[in-house]
């Protein structure tokens, strides 16, 4: 079905045609809509600073397509003027009013705000700084400048008026509409939940967009999703690989800072690149190093209280690589296992390259690593402590930040370390998220917080399915809600794949968890299928079809899958989608799809919902079809072959050219790995 001829009705139209019309009347309070015209004028300072701004157009966008569309937005030095206005007063960040109410929005954490209501008065303000909300933004998609104010004006939005933002765009706003609405007296402070939150946006380019406009429309929709979702910084908990140009530094003049080898040369793997190069981490020269390096770089900061300040913090967080270093000092810091003896590295000698450095010695992503590989946990802990006890002794009370990765994911069998190590937590399972693989890392997540770290989650997890119904939102969601019940202080998830219309209930599911991990899976899961109006059902039984699916890959037939087509990872994912997503499991799924279809029946709103996810099958369907073209003409190369391969892509890029403007899929992310992890569109 084709969404275009829905696209000219407006959500307020589509809403009333539905008959979503509610009514809201606490005995005590103040009006915000009454008899359908807004009764509440939204009053910004005379100078606002953009957050202030930014905050008011969000709150009159919603009220607008939530039973009046009059709500004005008017500086607070012309109230006076205005002798027409509404009686009821919004008022966002530092009014007058609000400083005359006594709150002091500079004394409230970075990120937090505040709603209080009183009499005819309502009063959203938080925590702001200087900058664009939108494109003050990072390179990752996330927040850094404080907008406490856009965070009470959500939590509003959210609370009172039940408002989800199910997807990227209008389509995915899911406000209801009200006759009457009169908010009782409140007062509250909404702030994050977790010290930093991130959903990383990475921007794929415009390859694979054929119109750059569609593609920068996009990207914006998701931003402001991410916004809607507070993904933010309240602190910056995000470490990356510490060492990347220790080799270019040091490999020539300091050789025993890195890892020994097997046959006794210190430095890179075969085929080794300098960012990779690993650490002889017992060196007590190599923790003078980082200590002389960390004062360098921090010399001229101005002293902080925030224990997160960079002047408090000592990156460890490895390369990118396993644990390597085979010398006595290091050897002597792991625990006792008998698999040191056994394993080709460690009791052997066999030197793996870069390329295959997980699998040989150990990994955390659960698909064909040695089972048998030692964990060196315990001596990258005792290297985190080593160092933050010297670093304590130039400046007490010093955080250190280091990785859970690799042959190191596992929780140590011997050290016990402190609140003062903040450990990145890379162990969810790449997929198939299976049970037992869910259950380890629960155990591992525990392990590290009984050893008494506090922990980032820090997963890629998310990078799978490529544009295919993955459905992750249960096993997924569970873990995180886990995780946020013990020790987890901040998140870091890469990445935000866009894949907006196949995997959306995923998707809407760790966005929500974000700002409500207190919510169930469940209760989350009910409110995107509930959306769909009289299609909810329809579309719950959709999706759970995917859920079977996905559930249903054994380690077994995924090692079985990785045997024929060779390791799989979120850079070539796609060439599992065959073996994932057999002809009968799509065909079942373009069954319930026609029945989600029929049950929206003429109900406008769950019509064009239904046809976005239909959308997405298609785009799936489309894309394994090229796949499916493409297995052949590997297996028998011929002028047939070729040229059904050829047709099959030129069929998925026109859907695509059709679509994009739909906003269904990140057509840049795509392109990128269908280009360099599949081969397509050489």
């Amino acid at each position: 079905m084709q969404m275009g001829k829905y696209h000219r009705i407006t959500g307020t139209a589509i809403a009333l045609l539905t008959g979503f019309l509610l009514s809201v009347q606490p005995v005590s309070g103040m009006d915000i809509i009454k008899e359908g015209k807004a009764a509440c004028v939204i009053v910004i300072p005379a100078k606002p600073l953009p957050a202030e701004r930014f905050a008011a157009d969000e709150l009159r966008y919603h009220l607008n397509r939530s039973g009046a569309t009059d709500f004005q937005i008017v500086p607070e030095p012309v109230l006076a003027s205005r002798h027409s206005l509404p009686k009821g007063r919004i008022y966002i960040g530092r009014c007058r009013a609000t400083a005359d109410a006594g709150i002091s929005p500079e004394k409230m954490r970075r990120f937090s705000g505040m709603i209080r209501q009183t009499g005819n008065r309502l009063f959203l303000v938080g925590r702001d700084e200087p900058g664009d909300v939108l494109k003050g933004l990072d390179f990752l998609g996330t927040w850094r400048k404080s907008a406490g104010t856009v965070i009470a004006v959500y939590d509003l939005l959210e609370k009172e008026f039940k408002i989800r933002w199910l997807w990227p765009g209008e389509l995915g706003e899911s406000i209801p509409i009200f006759r009457n609405f009169r908010l009782g007296e409140t007062e509250r402070v909404a702030a994050p939940k977790l010290r930093q939150s991130r959903l990383r946006l990475v921007n794929w380019g415009n390859a694979g967009w054929n119109n750059p406009d569609n593609a920068a429309r996009f990207r914006q929709a998701q931003l402001r999703w991410l916004c809607r979702q507070r993904f933010c910084l309240e602190e910056d908990l995000s470490y990356g690989h510490g060492f990347k140009d220790y080799w270019n530094r040091f490999g020539k003049t300091h050789p025993e800072y890195f890892s020994m080898l097997p046959d006794g040369r210190r430095g890179l793997l075969p085929g080794g690149i300098s960012g990779r190069a690993m650490l002889c981490v017992s060196n007590p020269a190599l923790h003078h190093q980082i200590l002389a390096d960390h004062q360098a770089a921090t010399a001229a900061l101005p002293p902080s209280e925030s224990e997160f300040a960079p002047q408090n913090v000592i990156n460890l967080c490895e390369n990118d690589s396993p644990a390597l270093c085979t010398c006595p000092q290091c050897r002597a810091w792991d625990a006792p296992q008998a698999s040191f003896a056994t394993h080709p590295y460690w009791g052997k000698g066999v030197i793996p390259t870069l390329a295959n450095r997980f699998p040989a010695l150990g990994s955390n992503d659960g698909a064909g690593s040695d089972k048998g590989a030692p964990s060196l946990s315990d001596r990258m802990t005792r290297f985190y402590l080593t160092v933050q006890a010297a670093a304590d002794k130039i400046k007490p009370g010093m955080v250190v930040f280091g990785y859970a990765y690799a042959n190191y994911a596992a929780p140590p069998l011997r050290v016990k370390l402190n609140e003062r190590v903040i450990i990145s937590f890379v162990g969810w399972p790449f997929y198939p998220f299976t049970a037992d693989r869910m259950a380890a890392a629960r155990k591992d997540w525990d392990g590290w917080r009984a050893a008494g770290v506090r922990l980032v989650l820090r997963p890629n997890s998310m990078l799978v399915g490529h544009n295919l119904p993955v459905f992750y939102a249960v096993r997924l969601g569970n873990e995180y809600r886990h995780a946020w019940k013990h020790g987890m202080i901040g998140s870091d998830f890469d990445s935000l794949t866009g894949q907006w219309a196949t995997q959306g209930p995923s998707l809407y599911t760790m966005g929500r968890l974000n700002s409500r991990p207190d919510l169930t899976v469940e209760t989350i899961l009910d409110e995107y299928y509930t959306a769909f109006g009289p299609a909810a059902a329809a579309v719950k039984d959709y999706f759970t079809h995917w859920e079977k699916v996905s559930d249903s890959m054994t380690d077994a037939h995924w090692q079985k899958v990785t045997g024929k087509l060779g390791r799989i990872s979120f850079k070539n994912w796609l060439n599992a989608g065959n073996a994932m997503f057999p002809p009968e499991a799509m065909q079942e799924g373009r069954r319930l799809i026609k029945a989600a279809l029929h049950a929206a029946d003429s109900d406008i709103m769950a019509t064009r919902r239904v046809a976005f996810l239909e959308s997405g099958l298609t785009h799936a369907e489309l894309t394994l079809a090229a796949l499916t073209a493409q297995q052949k003409l590997q297996a028998q190369p011929s002028a047939v072959n070729r040229k059904a391969f050829a047709e099959a892509l030129e069929k998925l890029r026109q859907f695509r050219r059709q679509a994009e403007a739909d906003g269904i899929a990140d057509m840049g992310y795509l392109f990128r790995y269908e280009k360099n992890g599949s081969g397509w569109w050489k």
